[in-house]
């Protein structure tokens, strides 16, 4: 383990995902991808189909929010490794993940995505058609910052995922109560 906790292998990654993700998050606020979504129905090689895909992922509102929250929640792993000496020397018990951080912090950082995504796809009716971009530095941040958190500290992602079973199941009686009562038909 080295002083700080992160191996210079880490250090890298820290870098290459901060700069990764300012690169991302610059791409979907400046280059409209409806010129390469309608290219991917007429591409006529494979290369300039490719390159449609690559764009339309990294710059299309509700892909690149996926790579953003990916690339924060990796950010919060390395993070929250960077501090776990300093923990351990204030007698704290860290929230560790040792089979493999990384992956972990990419599938919790996509669950934090889906949540939202879901959340924002009942409130509104066509969020991704034309979203300005105020709307868009708003919800990659929120989704980012929320990444970021669930892997800097995974305790918060068990407070999630706690409240969404118990709306779920919440919802879900309250459904099966309806349909026993007979006035849900």
């Amino acid at each position: 383990m080295h002083k700080n906790g992160l191996s210079p292998l880490g250090k890298s990654l820290v870098f290459v995902a901060a700069v990764l993700w300012l690169v991302v998050f610059a791409a979907g606020l400046c280059i409209n991808s409806q010129p390469y979504r309608d290219a991917i129905a007429s591409a006529t090689w494979e290369w300039e189909a490719l390159w449609a895909w690559f764009v339309v992922i990294t710059c299309y509102t509700p892909t690149n929010i996926a790579v953003l929250a990916g690339f924060a929640g990796l950010l919060g792993a390395l993070g929250a490794k960077a501090t776990l000496q300093r923990r351990r020397a204030e007698g704290e018990e860290p929230s560790l993940d040792l089979v493999n951080p990384y992956l972990s912090a990419l599938i919790r950082s996509f669950l934090v995505y889906l949540a939202l995504l879901s959340g924002v796809l009942i409130l509104i009716e066509d969020p991704f058609t034309t979203p300005t971009p105020e709307q868009y530095v708003r919800l990659a941040g929120f989704v980012s910052v929320l990444g970021f958190l669930v892997n800097y500290r995974i305790e918060i992602f068990g407070n999630i995922i706690e409240r969404l079973i118990k709306a779920l199941e919440g919802a879900m009686a309250a459904r099966g109560g309806r349909r026993a009562g007979g006035s849900n038909v």
